[in-house]
């Protein structure tokens, strides 16, 4: 209702400690970061929404949580900045390598993401063709088709 999860429903045999529930910061820290990824695959904003007022809930307890922040900090970077998505569409050895590629691609936050068949992805569509490729997509768009991966490298480091 005022945004973030609870750790547990509520139940009808409340008694003792069980009375009192708690929304887990590191919890919903996580939550958030997955509602924002749910956001970019699907492109529904009500998603987004949900995420921004988890991170309101949390911001003002932020800096009492030390290390266990960094996973909030993280969210509010990503809620702000979307993370690079890279997209590898097909299958075979040459998927292979791309995606190896992918992974291996020093982007500071990436979503690395497999689509044997293509398909859709928010307002973006991969078609699948008879070579495999990867897209980069970032706030400004989507690469065209990459096949090997050193045109990976050289899009993302045309994007830094």
């Amino acid at each position: 209702e005022d945004g973030g999860f609870w750790e547990r429903s509520r139940g009808a045999d409340e008694i003792a400690a069980l009375r009192y529930r708690d929304k887990p910061f590191d919890v919903n820290a996580d939550c958030a970061r997955l509602l924002n990824d749910l956001s970019l695959l699907t492109g529904d904003r009500s998603y987004r929404a949900r995420a921004e007022r988890i991170l309101a809930l949390l911001s003002p307890q932020a800096g009492r949580y030390g290390v266990v922040g960094a996973n909030f900090a993280l969210a509010v970077d990503e809620f702000f900045e979307a993370p690079t998505r890279l997209i590898v569409v097909g299958t075979g050895t040459q998927a292979d390598a791309l995606r190896i590629a992918a992974l291996r691609a020093t982007v500071v936050q990436r979503r690395v993401l497999t689509m044997p068949g293509g398909g859709k992805i928010a307002q973006f569509a991969f078609p699948a063709g008879a070579d495999a490729a990867v897209y980069v997509v970032s706030t400004r768009g989507a690469s065209p088709a990459l096949q090997h991966p050193a045109q990976l490298e050289e899009a993302l480091s045309a994007k830094a």
